[in-house]
């Protein structure tokens, strides 16, 4: 097993059953084809994507 596999092992085991189950799904689905690379990278990037707040001017939450 190299580096990058145990890090995926490892990673693995951490998560719940639930997380588990909801892993395990994605990558079935992208073995036998019903979801792609891409559309399995857009879905996670949408869910970790952090809101930065606004780019120009100035916040109006924090008024930075």
């Amino acid at each position: 097993m190299d580096a990058a596999t145990a890090r995926l092992v490892q990673g693995f085991l951490q998560l719940n059953q639930s997380q588990r189950n909801d892993f395990v799904n994605e990558i079935n689905d992208f073995i036998t084809e019903r979801k792609t690379y891409a559309s399995i990278f857009t879905e996670s990037e949408r869910v970790l994507r952090v809101n930065t707040g606004p780019v120009l001017g100035v916040c109006s939450w924090c008024g930075r």
